[in-house]
Order: C-alpha cells, then structure tokens, then sequence
C-alpha cells in the first residue's frame, strides 16, 4: 500500500488556523461538487451565509455516504475480531455528532461525566466525549493528556498511517514545535479509498464536529497515532 506520506516535499508549513480557514473556502466550493447551484451575486451576506451552510451540510452528507457505503462493503466481506465490534460502535458514537456540537476555544469545552451531550467542545472534548459516551473509559481531558494515552501506532520511529483502525486517535503538530495542538478520531476509508476522519475543527462556525479528508496537508502534520482499542477487544488507556 501506498504511504499518504509519499508526496511533493514543497508544502509550506501554514498555521493550524490559517489552514481552517483553506477548509472553509473548500466547503464553500464543494457546493458545485455537491449539486448545489449557487448562482447570483454574494453582495448579500445573509445570503452567501446561507449558501456556505448549505454546502457544508452537502459537503458532510456526500462524506459521510461514501463512508456508511464503505463500511457496509467491509463489513460484509471482512471477518471481524473483538476489537472490530469496539471500533465499530466508536464510529457510530462520533457520527452521531457530526454537525451538532459547535467549538469552543481550547480549554473551554466541557465533557459531561454524566454522559450528556455538552453544549459546546473542543478537540480533545470531542474525542474524550465519544470514547467516555460510548466505552465509559475516560483517555484524558487535554491532548497533552489523550497523547500519553494508548498504544503507539508506527513505521520504524514514525506514524504508520498505512496502518490505521477505525478508532484510533490521530494527533497533529501544526505548528512543528513537537507540541501536540489538536486530535481526531480515525473513521475508515470512504469508497474512493480516501481516509476519512472525525473532529472537532474550530472553524468558528455553528455545528463544528465534521468528516474531513486526511489529504496531504494534515498528514504533513501527523504527530502521532495511538490505538486505544486493541484487536483483542483490551483497551490501552
């Protein structure tokens, strides 16, 4: 199999923040993609809000099909071990909140022990609140705290993004001063062989939690890749 690693080394590191805004356009765009005929003028901000909801919310649907389509065909071809079942009901809890959680700065987002659903998240919420909701194993607050967490997932001394199971967490170093700054949830490849993931991106936006493409951009910034659901149904907390 072929690294997602193995492209162009001309990529200019950008800001985490910087590269959200990137995404944002995208999904602005994607509307074409999606079907949606966009049309007219955009001098009307109320307007061009509205266009950039509803190709967003085309954008996720198309994602997020592609992704129920793959994991139908996998499921009904591969033999699954202890930990498949595990992974499997993980990305069923994080696809639950797709669209519905909106972000908070870091820090602010709160994980409910009491298993309800907070009003607003961060990354690392995200991920701690799937994990909590869905197995009730807590992996830490923070990413400085989740990154300690589970069983490393690597090629020699770096990730090993050939080798990702649904579930497992992967940590971005975005501003290369080896410093965890977000995480997301490993959700599988789409029909297109695409791998997919689901975070908590702060884009500012109203309903953050979303499927992204883990493309060549975010993967120049993989950190780390843990695995808390081992194929024995163990987990490495």
């Amino acid at each position: 199999m072929t690294s997602i690693r193995s492209q162009p080394a001309t990529f200019q590191l950008v800001s985490y923040q910087a590269n959200q805004r990137t995404l944002q356009t995208e999904r602005v765009l994607s509307s074409k993609e999606a079907g949606l005929a966009t049309g007219g003028s955009a001098k009307d901000s109320a307007d061009a809000v509205q266009i950039s909801r509803q190709a967003q919310a085309l954008y996720q649907a198309s994602l997020l099909a592609k992704l129920d389509a793959a994991e139908a065909v996998a499921t009904a071809t591969a033999k699954e071990n202890k930990g498949d079942e595990l992974r499997g009901k993980i990305l069923s809890q994080a696809k639950r909140w797709v669209g519905k959680i909106p972000y908070a700065q870091p820090g602010a987002g709160t994980v409910n022990l009491n298993k309800v659903t907070p009003k607003s998240m961060d990354c690392s919420g995200f991920t701690s609140s799937v994990y909590l909701t869905e197995l009730n194993i807590n992996i830490g607050r923070t990413t400085s705290d989740q990154i300690k967490r589970g069983s490393e997932v690597t090629k020699g001394k770096t990730p090993d993004e050939t080798n990702l199971k649904i579930g497992d967490l992967i940590f971005f170093d975005w501003d290369q001063d080896k410093k965890v700054d977000h995480v997301a949830i490993y959700a599988g490849k789409d029909t297109n062989g695409n791998h997919l993931y689901i975070h908590e991106g702060g884009t500012g936006s109203s309903a953050n939690v979303r499927i992204d493409k883990l493309d060549y951009i975010w993967s120049k910034n993989v950190m780390k890749i843990k695995r808390i659901i081992q194929d024995d149904g163990s987990l490495t907390n």
